[in-house]
């Protein structure tokens, strides 16, 4: 028999090894699902699920407008028409609709030229204690007010009195927490493999989620050391087929890593196939971003981790000891793929503080010696 994907359906296995599964729709809570996958009352809990999952695409249009208004309505429906001409990922695509969705249920049907100030400040205020959202939609309705500006539908941008939120940065692990995870989640795992994909490439849940086998390419070297390097197209330009592609010198202890889990899916009956993807689920398949970093964030919870440890975090410790070997920020950015130096440079800068704090700790020791 041939295997069914029921859509919106994640099924993942517990920290207590039980499997659980849920209807997971955009935008709605999670609906949990009884019995076993396939069993007649699974598809039950699924059928009545569906009942609540809406007939509308997740992403509703910007709401309609007549022909020559100059509200919020018409100017982010031109915004999504001309303004991302230079955007070719769809998953970025669905997000400023997303976002100007939340807009314009709002302000959709004021009069762009009559907004005021202290309106939009009022409305930004609700969005306090949500900083990154704040932010996100500040960036995204700043954007569609230069259009506006262009368009003379504007003389000012009635965002310029809202200041974007600070946000607190993710915790980088330290080797004490990473030893931890590894102390507990031993090689040959599912678990431990992702970890050091995690740790030893420095990507995103995304990019770690879509690595195929393929991407995975071994080598010998002129000494004959063996040598192996991972191919990856950071999901944030997967969807443009474009963009940045990077080749990751891959380190041996992730290359025996990789062997162990090579191992262990032989011994599963589950032997790895060329178009595979490398980290898989309980049921041998492919992790999506979301259900990837829920899945590792169990696994943490597990290793008895703080919750200050989170996936995010491994991409920043990968940072971190990248700039410890004394690696420079171009040379960080060749393996984490970071587009800007500000980032890196703070690895670099922390690295470099502690080597000179320990330079000069010696410098001390020998005046105080020498005094002696």
């Amino acid at each position: 028999m041939t295997a069914v994907k029921l859509k919106y359906v994640n099924t993942f296995q517990d920290r207590y090894g039980e499997l659980r599964s849920y209807l997971r729709y955009p935008n709605r809570k999670p609906i949990p699902l009884k019995g076993k996958p396939g069993s007649p009352e699974f598809m039950a809990a699924y059928s009545m699920a569906l009942g609540f999952v809406p007939t509308q695409p997740a992403l509703d249009p910007v709401m309609k407008t007549a022909s020559g208004d100059q509200t919020w309505n018409a100017l982010c429906a031109e915004y999504l028409k001309v303004g991302q001409g230079n955007v070719k990922a769809t998953a970025s695509k669905d997000k400023t609709r997303r976002l100007l969705n939340i807009f314009c249920k709002a302000y959709g049907h004021r009069s762009v030229s009559g907004t005021k100030v202290a309106s939009i400040e009022a409305w930004f205020a609700e969005y306090q204690d949500r900083p990154g959202q704040h932010n996100n939609l500040l960036k995204k309705i700043r954007t569609v007010a230069k259009l506006g500006l262009r368009r003379d539908w504007l003389t000012k941008d009635p965002t310029l009195g809202v200041d974007l939120l600070e946000i607190g940065s993710h915790h980088t692990w330290n080797e004490a927490e990473i030893a931890q995870y590894e102390k507990r989640w031993k090689v040959g795992t599912r678990e431990r493999t992702a970890f050091a994909l995690f740790v030893f490439t420095g990507q995103r849940g995304g990019d770690v989620a879509g690595m195929r086998w393929p991407d995975y390419r071994e080598r010998i070297d002129s000494e004959g050391i063996r040598r192996a390097t991972m191919t990856v197209q950071q999901e944030k330009v997967r969807d443009a087929q474009t963009g940045r592609t990077l080749t990751i010198e891959i380190d041996a202890e992730l290359i025996e890593i990789l062997d162990a889990w090579k191992a262990t899916c032989a011994r599963e009956k589950h032997p790895v196939d060329l178009q595979q993807h490398i980290v898989l689920n309980a049921y041998w398949q492919p992790f999506r971003t979301k259900t990837l970093s829920e899945w590792m964030a169990r696994n943490f919870d597990a290793a008895k981790l703080p919750d200050r440890c989170v996936s995010h975090g491994l991409r920043k410790a990968a940072a971190r000891r990248l700039a410890e070997l004394g690696c420079t920020p171009h040379e960080i950015m060749s393996v984490t793929g970071h587009k800007t130096l500000s980032e890196v440079q703070r690895y670099c800068d922390a690295a470099q503080q502690a080597r000179l704090s320990q330079g000069a700790a010696v410098k001390m020791r020998e005046r105080f010696r020498l005094v002696g």
